[in-house]
């Protein structure tokens, strides 16, 4: 499965190139990154990084992800349309 990014945080162009979700549900950013590497922080659509720790801030998640990769660009994943339970159950 691919996603386009949302936008990429703090750049002008629109995205062209895809996010890949492998079977197992991880991304892999356009820049390499992985969530065993740097990781994707839940985010506002503006890109903020998002507290997990806070409950407020937990509560304004809506399935964005920043990716975290040293030299990315921002890349702003939407993951609202992604079925995790889906994926989680085939394995």
């Amino acid at each position: 499965m691919t996603l386009t990014p949302v936008r990429y945080h703090g750049y002008a162009p629109e995205p062209r190139d895809e996010v890949l979700v492998d079977d197992e549900g991880f991304f892999t950013c356009i820049c390499g990154n992985t969530p065993s590497y740097a990781g994707f922080q839940p985010c506002t659509e503006a890109g903020l990084p998002l507290d997990e720790t806070r409950s407020e801030e937990v509560a304004l998640f809506e399935g964005l992800y920043v990716c975290q990769g040293e030299g990315c660009v921002g890349v702003i994943v939407d993951a609202r349309g992604v079925d995790f339970d889906a994926i989680f159950s085939e394995r």
